[in-house]
């Protein structure tokens, strides 16, 4: 049986004794440019009870807020209200269970994705199916039967996806056929040589955000600040175009026999407590602080970067926030911390 360490939602609990930090590269080297943002705060935030993610679709945002019996609440931020809820939770075909990642699909901002790791499917809904549906929405397509060894999909391109799990390498493209190749390297994996790459994919874990109307995709890091940009290329093969690799992760091999497990040291530095992805721009939202065995991470700080991987510039939130949603069209961003309750907050742009 193999042993998991994953992350669920914004929550993720790993424990275990000292050692030396091993920052790398300080990433705030790269900017110049700094700008201060005011917020506005949301009223429907009364209406949420605990946000574990949340991804914006033109003015929709979806929010993962583990409440009664649906996973999801829809809320039109143009009206500040909630439209519905969605996402019924079972072990249906047409259910979820709570280990769900949202994304964008391909077919333009209008197309949602939706992961279950647990079932290793891939679901498709068009943003109008989810709002205008009298009961919970039928998903417009869905392809399983993924290898088994996937913890994580997102679809880049037109029948391609793009997954990580229990492989050689870091990534693997994939088919509804079954495996195209596998690619990618473990950031500093030079210094890991003796270290399964299972282990290593339990420490590093990467969470895909799709481009909202291109074939490219970002991979970050969940436990260190690392991103890879991905592309499919002239021959249909998916590469890494761009990585930008800051600092290993700090953590514990404990793998033993046929379990593979790595337990993040309380020194580590996450980097990236949340991103979110526009047209144009990857904003992540950044803490370089020791973790400490502190929950919830918050910042007000956000590095804005092109999908070359050049650093924009970066944004000072008035207010620490934990996730962050940015529209596609980079007009706002929308930030939400847990304070004691739920509060939701626009960040105008423009």
């Amino acid at each position: 049986m193999r042993k998991y360490l994953l992350a669920i939602g914004s929550a993720v609990f790993f424990f275990w004794a000292c050692s030396s930090p091993n920052l790398i590269k300080d990433p705030l080297d790269d900017f110049s440019l700094e700008e201060s943002v005011s917020l506005s705060p949301l009223e429907i935030s009364d209406s949420l009870f605990r946000v574990e993610d949340m991804f914006l679709f033109q003015n929709i945002l979806i929010v993962l807020d583990l409440d009664l019996n649906h996973l999801y609440k829809v809320i039109d931020i143009s009206n500040d209200k909630l439209v519905k809820r969605f996402g019924k939770r079972g072990e249906g075909p047409d259910e979820f269970n709570t280990l769900t990642y949202l994304n964008y699909s391909t077919g333009g901002g209008n197309w949602i994705g939706i992961n279950e790791s647990r079932k290793n499917n891939f679901k498709e809904y068009h943003l109008d199916s989810i709002l205008f549906s009298s009961e919970d929405p039928k998903p417009h397509s869905v392809v399983s039967g993924f290898n088994s060894s996937n913890l994580g999909i997102a679809k880049i391109d037109v029948d391609q996806f793009i997954g990580f799990g229990l492989f050689d390498q870091l990534y693997s493209q994939q088919s509804k056929n079954g495996l195209v190749t596998n690619f990618g390297r473990f950031p500093f994996q030079e210094q890991f040589e003796a270290t399964s790459p299972h282990t290593l994919v339990m420490a590093y874990q990467p969470r895909f955000y799709k481009n909202p109307n291109k074939p490219l995709l970002l991979a970050t890091s969940v436990f260190s600040f690392n991103m890879d940009l991905i592309r499919m290329n002239k021959n249909g093969k998916a590469e890494v175009y761009k990585s930008l690799h800051f600092w290993p992760t700090e953590f514990e091999d404990e793998s033993s026999g046929g379990s593979s497990s790595a337990a993040i040291k309380k020194e580590n530095r996450f980097g990236n407590l949340s991103t979110s992805v526009s047209k144009e721009h990857i904003y992540v939202l950044y803490q370089d602080k020791p973790w400490e065995f502190e929950y919830p991470q918050k910042s007000n700080r956000v590095l804005v970067y092109d999908w070359e991987g050049n650093a924009i510039k970066i944004l000072n939130l008035e207010k620490d926030v934990m996730l962050i949603a940015a529209h596609e069209d980079d007009s706002y961003l929308i930030g939400y911390v847990d304070d004691g309750k739920a509060n939701l907050y626009k960040f105008d742009l423009k």
